[in-house]
């Protein structure tokens, strides 16, 4: 998740503080999706090999 780490200093001076803010919140929670769906995924591959 590289654009979490530089997204504030990519977006600072385009974007206020408060939406820099949302960004970076945003991230947090897409990256918790997306582990949660690589999970399943592993447990399903793993299911079907069975």
């Amino acid at each position: 998740m590289r654009g979490y780490r530089t997204s504030a200093v990519a977006l600072k001076g385009e974007l206020p503080p408060h939406a820099i803010r949302e960004v970076d919140e945003t991230y947090r929670r897409e990256r918790e999706r997306v582990i949660r769906c690589g999970l399943a995924v592993d447990a399903l591959e793993r299911a079907w090999r069975s």
